[in-house]
């Protein structure tokens, strides 16, 4: 599948806003999603582009040949998982807070958007001429996203286990057009290697006891699934997030 409009827009637009962007899904972590690093780092800030506008090369320096004989695909980097962030005094939870792209209201003294740990974010959808309607955090989770110009927002009320009341999951239904999936990322009609891992048919996210079938069990560490099953890091909306497989 091509890469997203709203994916390359929010790359892009995270250059011009502050130089330095910040993707899954989420919340802030190291690469084994177990100890937030230091300061915040919610997003896919490793996705932007260099100056010339490509791709950052592989870090071994490699061109990564595809199956085809030619140069892979500009991919990026490869999604990560995140493991919870810390909110802060800007966040109306202080406990705990996820990543909401493109929402406008963020940590204070910076552009990263987050939502508290009791709120929903609302992720505003194409209203045409790509361009988006704002995406924003509700006051609680059982608030619904009203407004739209084409569609309703769509809701995210977690993006880990801790972002959910109680002993709740992180669930993420499906779409009207079918259940959730996670493929590998192809750009261009090219396959990129197997770590790029990207959703389609997210129908955001949702806490429950138990989440339903066919639907994905949210993660960031792979002590968050059960049965055997192992925590695997994947892009969507903007967003690195982690789910059991």
């Amino acid at each position: 599948m091509q890469l997203k409009v709203r994916k390359l827009a929010w790359i892009l637009g995270g250059l011009s806003a502050i130089g330095v962007t910040s993707l899954i899904v989420v919340a802030c972590s190291t690469d084994n999603g177990d100890t937030p690093p230091p300061g915040v780092d919610a997003s896919r800030a490793d996705t932007r582009p260099t100056s010339d506008g490509t791709a950052p090369p592989p870090p071994d320096g490699s061109t990564n040949p595809d199956e085809d004989g030619g140069a892979a695909p500009d991919c990026g980097f490869a999604p990560r998982l995140r493991s919870p962030f810390a909110g802060d005094a800007a966040a109306p939870d202080a406990t705990v807070s996820f990543f909401c792209p493109f929402a406008e209201a963020g940590t204070a003294g910076s552009d990263k958007r987050f939502c508290g740990g009791e709120q929903t974010c609302c992720s505003g959808q194409n209203k045409g001429g790509n361009a988006f309607d704002p995406s924003f955090c509700t006051a609680a989770k059982a608030d619904s996203c009203g407004g739209g110009t084409v569609a309703a927002p769509v809701r995210w009320e977690c993006a880990s286990p801790e972002t959910c009341p109680g002993a709740q999951k992180c669930c993420i239904p499906g779409t009207d057009a079918g259940p959730p999936a996670v493929d590998i990322e192809k750009v261009n009609g090219k396959t990129c290697p197997p770590e790029y891992q990207r959703g389609f048919y997210i129908g955001g996210s949702i806490c429950r006891t138990d989440c339903a079938g066919g639907e994905l069990t949210v993660c960031t560490k792979n002590a968050d699934c059960t049965g055997g099953k192992k925590c695997v890091a994947f892009t969507t909306n903007s967003r690195d997030m982690g789910y059991c497989k």
